[in-house]
C-alpha cells in the first residue's frame, strides 16, 4: 500500500510528506507538552468509568429484559426513556422518592430520610440545561461516578503510586454492588465528596477538607465516618496538643457539623422537628437497621440478596483492618474502621 502510494505521489508529482510531516509534528509537541502530561492520568480513570457504564446500561438491559417484574419499578413517566431498559433499570427503588424531591421539595415529612443533595443537583441541572428530571436523575450520579473515580486515584497516588491507584480503581468497580455508582441514588455523591475531604485533608487544606465532608453529609449521613480521617490527619500533622488545639485548621472538623445543623434547622421550620429523619427511619421498619447480630439471634433475613452483603462485606474488613499496620494508611483507618460499625448493625449494602 505504501508503494501504490509512494508510486502514485511520483506519478502526479506530489509527496506525501507535507501532509505528514505537520500532523506528526503536532502530534509530537502535544506529547512534549508539560499540561498534557500532567493530565495524562486522567485516561485511567476516564476509561474505567466509560467502561463500565456500557457494562452496566448492557447488564441492565438484559436484566430487565429476562427478568423485568424482579422488582417495582421507579415509576418513571417519560416514554423515551421507559422504550430504554437499560436505562429503566437505574431507576428502581428510591428513585421515584429522589424524583418527587427534585419535582416538589420536602412535601411532607417521611421524606426527610432522603438528604437533600442528590434532589437539589438533579433540580439544578435540569433548570440550567432543560433536561427532563428523569434524564437528570441518571445523569447526576454517574457523572458523580467519574469524579469519585478521579479523587480516588489522585489520592492513592499521593499515598502510593500509580500501580497501586490503578489497583485500587479497578477492586473499587469489581466490588458486586459498585453497580449503585451508576444508579440513580446518592451513594457515588457520598464516594466522591468523602474521597475529595480525604484527599484535602492528607494535603494540609483542613477548612475546605471540612466543606467538602458537609457536602458530602448533605448526600448520606454515613458521610460523618470521614471525619475520623480529618482528624487522624490532623493529629499527625501537628502533634503537639498545643499547635493542634489553637491551629484555625480545627474549625475544619466543625465545618461539616454546621451542614447537618443546616438541614436539621430546616426539618425545624419545615415540620416542627428537628431530626425528623431519624423518626422517619424507624418508621421504616425493622429492616432499616437489620444487620448481623439479627441474623445470630433470629437466622438469615428472608431476602437472600440482603443477606449477602455479609460475605462481600469480608474484604472490606480485611482492608479496613490492614490499614492500621501501615502508618501512611492511618488517615484512611480514622474513616475506613469506624466505617466498620456499619456491617454488623446495618443494611446498607451500597456503602
Amino acid at each position: 500500500m505504501l508503494d501504490s502510494a509512494s508510486q502514485e505521489a511520483q506519478r502526479t508529482g506530489r509527496s506525501t510528506v507535507p501532509i505528514l510531516a505537520p500532523i506528526g509534528a503536532w502530534l509530537a509537541a502535544l506529547c512534549g507538552n508539560g499540561r498534557v502530561q500532567r493530565w495524562r492520568w486522567v485516561a485511567f480513570p476516564f476509561t474505567l468509568w466509560a467502561v463500565t457504564r456500557v457494562a452496566i446500561l448492557g447488564f441492565g438491559k438484559l436484566s430487565m429484559t429476562l427478568a423485568p417484574d424482579l422488582v417495582q419499578s421507579g415509576e418513571l413517566h417519560r416514554g423515551y426513556l421507559l422504550r430504554y431498559s437499560s436505562i429503566k433499570g437505574l431507576c428502581r427503588w428510591d428513585c421515584s422518592f429522589f424524583r418527587d424531591l427534585a419535582n416538589s421539595g420536602y412535601v411532607h415529612e417521611g421524606y426527610t430520610n432522603f438528604f437533600p443533595l442528590y434532589p437539589m443537583l438533579v433540580r439544578a441541572l435540569h433548570e440550567v440545561t432543560g433536561l427532563p428530571i428523569d434524564l437528570c436523575l441518571i445523569l447526576v450520579p454517574n457523572l458523580a461516578a467519574l469524579g469519585g473515580l478521579l479523587v480516588l486515584y489522585r489520592l492513592v497516588m499521593f499515598l502510593e503510586d500509580e500501580a497501586a491507584a490503578r489497583w485500587t480503581l479497578l477492586l473499587f468497580i469489581s466490588f458486586p454492588f459498585a453497580f449503585f455508582q451508576a444508579m440513580a441514588y446518592p451513594e457515588s455523591l457520598m464516594v466522591l465528596f468523602t474521597a475529595l475531604a480525604v484527599y484535602l485533608a492528607l494535603r494540609g487544606r483542613h477548612l475546605w477538607a471540612g466543606v467538602a465532608l458537609g457536602v458530602g453529609v448533605l448526600a448520606r449521613h454515613l458521610s460523618f465516618f470521614a471525619g475520623g480521617s480529618l482528624l487522624v490527619a490532623q493529629l499527625k500533622q501537628r502533634p503537639s496538643v498545643r499547635r493542634f488545639l489553637l491551629s484555625p485548621a480545627l474549625l475544619g472538623l466543625l465545618i461539616p457539623w454546621l451542614f447537618l445543623g443546616a438541614y436539621c434547622a430546616y426539618q425545624y421550620v419545615r415540620f416542627g422537628n428537628a431530626f425528623a429523619f431519624v423518626k422517619m427511619r424507624d418508621n421504616w421498619g425493622p429492616m432499616a437497621w437489620w444487620g448481623v447480630t439479627d441474623w445470630w439471634r433470629s437466622g438469615p433475613p428472608p431476602n437472600a440478596v440482603m443477606g449477602s452483603y455479609v460475605a462481600f462485606a469480608l474484604p472490606s474488613v480485611a482492608a479496613a483492618i490492614a490499614s492500621l499496620f501501615r502508618r501512611k494508611w492511618w488517615e484512611l483507618a480514622g474513616f475506613s474502621v469506624p466505617m466498620l460499625w456499619t456491617v454488623p448493625d446495618l443494611v446498607d449494602i451500597r456503602s
